[in-house]
């Protein structure tokens, strides 16, 4: 008998605090890495699950390892957060993730996704090259550098 396979699906108001945990489980580990929290690590996923598109990746028993935030504009898709529990990772979820965020762009007719990453971040950073996104800037903040990325859609 095969194992169940991970879904997408929507996240609603009821998935905010396993959101929530699951992002913070996601991104505690960058902490050490550059002594500053990832911006989405503290983010109001309520307000987010209510103005952005929030999908989830739900394992077989439905909870939440991976998530999938985005913020349409007029002329591109702005990946907020993709994030996949440590204890998912290195099993193409993430790969699901981005995947998904291209498709979510051409459904809105966008051909353009943006994101952004702390320049530390160098295997985010690889994996995002890997996947077709350009480096388009480095923005200096009072405490990070922030790596802007684009990949133009075909």
């Amino acid at each position: 008998m095969s194992t169940p396979q991970p879904s997408f699906r929507p996240a609603a108001v009821d998935d905010v605090a396993a959101l929530t945990a699951l992002k913070r489980r996601a991104y505690e580990g960058y902490i050490a890495l550059t002594g500053v929290a990832p911006m989405p690590f503290d983010a109001d996923y309520g307000r987010l699950v209510a103005e952005a598109i929030v999908w989830l990746l739900a394992g077989p028993d439905g909870a939440p390892i991976g998530a999938l935030v985005l913020q349409p504009a007029s002329d591109h898709l702005l990946i907020y957060s993709v994030a996949v529990d440590p204890a998912e990772q290195g099993k193409g979820h993430g790969r699901r993730l981005m995947n998904l965020a291209e498709d979510e762009a051409r459904r809105l007719g966008l051909d353009e996704i943006r994101l952004y990453t702390n320049e530390r971040f160098t295997r985010n950073r690889a994996m995002y090259r890997r996947l077709g996104y350009e480096q388009t800037r480095v923005e200096q903040l009072a405490d990070r550098r922030v790596v802007h990325m684009t990949k133009r859609l075909a």
